[in-house]
């Protein structure tokens, strides 16, 4: 049938299609109405290139068909309405049109608007790009698997987690969920199933999954949802899991700090407790549960109890401290309470108010601190403070007290007498260092300003250092009134043991310096008196000597003559002791080598003989020694240098006598060393009948010494003994 023939015509005219001509010129030469209405083209039609229809690319994909006179082939191609340019997408196909002489005349088109259904495809692409970003962004894990536990899609931070942790390939459409579980929750593994198959039942699954990896225990949170189709028919599962590992610890550490925070709250001997606007006690803790259990007979699980009932006080007050709390007034007051027995009890109690997000208080935090044993302590530290100021007042020492910066901070009434005596004017809490001390030029009186310097400048800084520090002096006020003034200072110490003020105590001790010069006066006329006993005893020990020599005069035995000498010797020894008190100001310490060497050189000049020659070596430590001590040492010394001078030497032309004396531990070692011919083998020193050597024992047994004798090369005595009094000079 010829394409226009009148049934052909019909349906070419009324196709709800797009239909047109093309002839070999490419030229439209014909369209149906309803290209004609949709590109909005002129109602009598005249032919157009049809070139004009098509953008150029969409042209050049059309072009080379017509070149080639293809028979049909299909295209697309948007074209833009003639008046209002909006964008139709048609989807076209061509057929190869002939006249009846079978000669080409062109091509016959038909199209089809898909539009709408492109921009649906578009719109429906955008989704699920929008959907893919979604699934491959964040941290969460997205996968789907089917009713055999396959694994058929999952987003590449699953599978990059899966190998990074576990060191396990997920493939879609291989791998099992079986399998997978088993690898990454092992214990959790039939507890996960489970929720699977009620998944596949048609409900949702909501679930904590725990897993550990490289000794870190993590978390994710699991949701689950059935992935139904057209039928309603579960086909698939979908699987989200978040990475909760940091709120799971946060939780954890929540409750580590609720459970310190409980404990802290329980530990202790605090209470603790919270209270509504009208008082009543809210929530607790055990501390203040058990107190009021045990000592007040109140069960605070009646949650009715006022904290009325718990303090024994003036409940204006109370209810005062209550409302400015619940003002948003933090309070802080002292409270009082009765046990069964009638024993108080103190507190420290803190109202802090609880701020939530509503504007209102609706509770107060309470703290309370038992403080009876504190407040006790400070009634007694008042009423000792009270007694001490009583004692301090009335007192006739002069108390007061001054800081680092020289500034008074206490003082007493007695002190303010004296002040006012020297300043004529009366002293201030607070009074400064200039007034109170180094305004020198004020100072008429030359004894309060050297009171002054001795004060401040010697004494104030040994005390600052943590010493005390004591002296007096003697003051003249301006009425030339005297003053003997002791001072004690002493540091005050803080709590760190640091020095921030410093105490002073000063005595007026006129009476006691007035007994101490009259006995150092009475004193040092009994030492004048003492010396002058001393020289009398030491003029009638050598008139005694005098006398022993004068009746040597008259005697011709030499027996008697060697007793007189003998006896003139000693007493000799016993004056020279005298002569020395004499001559020194301590007579509890006698110079001790000053006294022997007397003795040894008048011994050696005394018993010198023709022809022998005698010399004299000492070693001796500058000991002094007492009176008692030091007389029989001196006869005992006596004794054996003479010993040595009449035997030591017979028959010889010189001698030497060594004498030595020095401290050995808590003794004093006396030697007397000769280099005579020293005594007979046979002959017993101790058993000696001599009169000598009887009392050389005898004197070294009075002053509790030992001695001992060694005979090599001459003769040595070894004495050995402690005195009463010792004094080493170093």
């Amino acid at each position: 049938m010829p394409y226009n023939s009148p049934l052909l015509q019909s349906l070419f005219n009324n196709s709800k299609q797009f239909l047109f001509v093309v002839d070999e010129y490419l030229m439209v030469v014909k369209v149906n109405i309803t290209m004609q209405q949709k590109l909005e083209l002129p109602t009598v039609f005249v032919a157009f290139p049809f070139q004009l229809l098509f953008d150029d690319h969409d042209f050049e994909k059309v072009k080379h068909h017509f070149a080639n006179k293809e028979l049909s082939f299909n295209f697309s191609a948007t074209l833009t309405t003639f008046k209002t340019h909006r964008k139709i997408i048609l989807d076209m196909g061509a057929t190869f049109a002939e006249d009846q002489t079978q000669c080409f005349e062109g091509y016959f088109i038909r199209g089809r608007d898909i539009t709408n259904q492109m921009v649906e495809t578009e719109r429906i692409a955008n989704q699920n790009n929008k959907l893919t970003a979604i699934f491959e962004s964040g941290s969460q894990h997205v996968f789907t698997f089917n009713s055999k536990y396959i694994i058929t899609q999952f987003n590449k931070n699953l599978r990059a987690d899966i190998w990074y942790n576990f060191n396990y390939a997920l493939q879609e459409g291989k791998s099992g969920l079986k399998t997978w579980l088993g690898v990454i929750a092992k214990d959790e593994y039939e507890n996960i199933l489970a929720k699977v198959q009620l998944v596949f039942a048609g409900e949702q699954q909501q679930f904590e999954m725990q897993f550990k990896i490289k000794d870190t225990i993590l978390w994710r949170e699991v949701f689950l949802y059935p992935i139904k189709n057209e039928l309603n028919e579960i086909e698939e599962i979908v699987g989200i899991s978040h990475n909760i590992t940091v709120r799971k610890r946060s939780e954890r550490q929540l409750k580590l700090q609720q459970s310190k925070l409980l404990a802290l709250l329980d530990s202790g001997t605090h209470h603790i407790y919270s209270i509504t606007q009208n008082g009543t006690i809210h929530a607790f803790n055990t501390n203040f549960q058990e107190f009021c259990r045990r000592f007040l007979n109140i069960e605070l699980e009646d949650n009715n109890t006022s904290i009325m009932s718990v303090y024994n006080s003036d409940e204006p007050k109370l209810k005062e401290h209550i409302r400015l709390a619940f003002k948003g007034i933090p309070q802080f007051f002292e409270m009082c309470t009765s046990q069964n027995l009638g024993e108080k009890k103190y507190y420290e109690i803190y109202f802090t108010p609880i701020v939530e997000a509503e504007p209102e208080i609706e509770e107060v935090s309470v703290l309370a601190i038992n403080v009876t044993e504190n407040h006790n302590n400070n009634i007694k530290l008042f009423n000792q403070a009270a007694k001490l100021n009583t004692v301090i007042e009335t007192s006739s020492l002069i108390f007061f007290t001054v800081n680092k910066e020289l500034s008074l901070t206490s003082f007493n009434s007695r002190f303010e007498e004296i002040y006012v005596k020297f300043f004529s004017k009366k002293p201030f809490l607070g009074l400064s260092e200039i007034d109170f001390s180094k305004d020198y030029s004020s100072f008429d009186n030359s004894s309060l300003l050297v009171f002054f310097l001795d004060f401040w400048h010697t004494h104030f800084d040994i005390v600052l250092n943590g010493d005390t520090s004591s002296f007096e002096h003697n003051l003249i006020s301006p009425t030339g009134e005297s003053f003997w003034l002791e001072v004690i200072l002493a540091p005050i110490f803080d709590k760190q043991n640091k020095v921030t003020e410093i105490s002073i105590i000063g005595q007026v001790a006129n009476e006691r310096k007035l007994a101490e010069l009259k006995l150092k006066q009475s004193l040092q006329e009994k030492e004048v008196l003492l010396k002058e006993v001393h020289h009398r005893v030491k003029n009638n020990l050598q008139v005694i000597s005098s006398l022993l020599n004068l009746q040597s005069d008259f005697v011709e035995d030499i027996k008697i003559l060697k007793v007189l000498k003998e006896s003139q010797n000693r007493v000799k020894s016993m004056s020279y002791i005298h002569e020395i008190l004499y001559q020194t100001n301590e007579f509890g310490n006698i110079p001790f080598e000053q006294y022997l060497k007397s003795i040894l050189f008048n011994l050696v000049d005394s018993y010198r003989k023709v022809g022998l020659r005698v010399s004299v070596e000492t070693n001796f430590e500058e000991i002094n020694i007492d009176l008692d001590t030091s007389i029989p040492c001196g006869l005992i010394v006596n004794e054996l240098v003479s010993n040595s001078l009449k035997y030591a030497f017979e028959d010889r032309t010189e001698g030497k006598i060594i004498m030595t004396c020095k401290n050995v531990g808590s003794k004093i070692e006396l030697s007397i060393k000769d280099n005579g011919k020293g005594f007979p083998t046979d002959f017993d020193v101790k058993n000696a009948q001599s009169l000598g050597m009887q009392l050389v024992f005898a004197l070294t047994e009075q002053i509790d010494g030992t001695i001992e004798i060694i005979n090599n090369n001459g003769s040595e005595f070894l004495i050995n003994f402690a005195p009463q009094k010792i004094s080493l000079k170093q």
